[in-house]
């Protein structure tokens, strides 16, 4: 299995790796080698901006109910400090164990394969809304039991409620976002409550076994558990989503690569993390602040300047990756870090990975699909890199009857 160079209609990575910059746009210094963005991630001591509070300020400047906003960004551990972020990530690592049998890949390939097959029947399917925008939610939502309601408010309003975070947003912009987080947050609180009264049965299960969990060892409020059940949820979609959708791009349109995995599935990881590299779902951390006096990339901080770590940029840094735009599935070098490091290292990377090598592998296996448009269309954000749309031509795969 050959090293494939792949030109990617629309994706450009800027060769711009340095040192540490500081951006006037942005007001924070960007950091954009692998080695200083991997020492970034690797400081255990790092700060970040608690968007809640912001989010209260300006509710309290412009006389603005954003209070349904407020709480569900609450429970986003990207945007929260110790004590809260400390005990919130130890909650989400006993919950998955608590959820483990519903995400195991026992449970999951059936799931997925019918997914997948009720997709291809179409022939045709647009397999960001059908697959990798619904499989994720349907993964996630089907362990923790929430209601058909809450899985299409999050479906329709996630990403916008995790938008209310980035800077530079208006007053209107987050009283627009504030309706949508309403219905999820209304939606979400009766899925808590119904569990409540399953509280303790030895049947328990979903968020019944979360809340059995939060009164034994953790003691959050009723509205902080479900802040973090709107977290576990949105994390385990949106990034998901966006690894599945270019995986599939990537990887359906070098068909040679396609025939060779369909013979040894035992390379799917391999190219999976290649994807992860080459093109990574989440481009930029959120502004992290260091102890002043830490040194990365030859420059000395103050604990009062933001840093800005690009990972998409160093994931193509040739200091790291020699050639970084082929996409070479028996690449040598460090680990990417699409998922992070350390401390604020993504809690889901271990089912994000297993939905992405057993959707492959069934593509592979039971389905001939190929791509309906080798040209695709990314959606501009600034911290997603996810595709719009992508078109493929699908159908069962006929098996021999010899």
């Amino acid at each position: 299995m050959t090293a494939a160079p792949l030109s990617i209609p629309g994706f450009v990575v800027p060769p711009d790796h340095g040192p540490p910059r500081w951006s006037p746009q942005d007001r924070a210094w960007q950091v954009t080698r692998f080695a200083d963005v991997q020492a970034l991630l690797r400081e255990p001591a790092v700060r970040v901006n608690e968007v809640q509070d912001r989010i209260d300020r300006i509710a309290k400047g412009s006389g603005s109910d954003l209070s349904s906003l407020s709480t569900l960004v609450g429970g986003i551990l990207l945007f929260r400090n110790p004590p809260f972020h400390t005990r919130g990530r130890q909650f989400i690592q006993r919950a998955l164990i608590e959820l483990r049998p519903a995400l195991s890949e026992q449970a999951l390939r059936p799931l997925i394969r019918g997914v997948l097959l009720d997709a291809a029947a179409a022939g045709k399917v647009e397999a960001m809304a059908a697959i990798c925008n619904n499989l994720p939610f349907t993964v996630v939502g089907s362990s923790l039991g929430v209601s058909q309601a809450t899985l299409d408010a999050m479906r329709r309003s996630g990403s916008n409620i995790a938008d209310a975070c980035l800077p530079g947003l208006l007053p209107r912009d987050l009283s627009r976002i504030e309706l949508e987080a309403r219905e999820v947050l209304a939606s979400l609180s009766d899925d808590v409550a119904r569990a409540a009264a399953n509280r303790g049965a030895n049947r328990a299960a979903g968020i019944a076994r979360l809340l059995d969990l939060n009164a034994a060892e953790f003691g959050f409020s009723q509205d902080e558990v479900t802040a973090l059940v709107f977290f576990i949820l949105l994390a385990g979609a949106e990034t998901t989503t966006a690894f599945l959708g270019t995986s599939l791009y990537l990887l359906l349109a070098q068909p040679g690569l396609c025939r060779d995995l369909r013979a040894d599935p035992g390379r799917i990881p391999a190219a999976l993390e290649e994807c992860l590299r080459i093109a990574t779902p989440l481009r930029w951390l959120s502004p992290r602040r260091v102890p002043a006096g830490t040194r990365i990339g030859g420059i000395e901080f103050s604990d009062s300047e933001p840093l800005v770590g690009l990972i998409e940029i160093a994931h193509h840094d040739p200091a790291a990756y020699p050639d970084p735009g082929r996409f070479d599935i028996n690449r040598r070098g460090p680990p990417h870090l699409a998922f992070a490091l350390g401390g604020r290292s993504c809690l889901g990377a271990g089912l994000s990975r297993l939905q992405g090598r057993l959707l492959i592998e069934t593509v592979l296996q039971d389905t001939e699909a190929e791509l309906a448009d080798s040209r695709p269309q990314w959606q501009e954000h600034t911290t997603m890199r996810r595709l719009v749309e992508l078109n493929l031509h699908m159908k069962p795969q006929r098996k021999s009857t010899v």
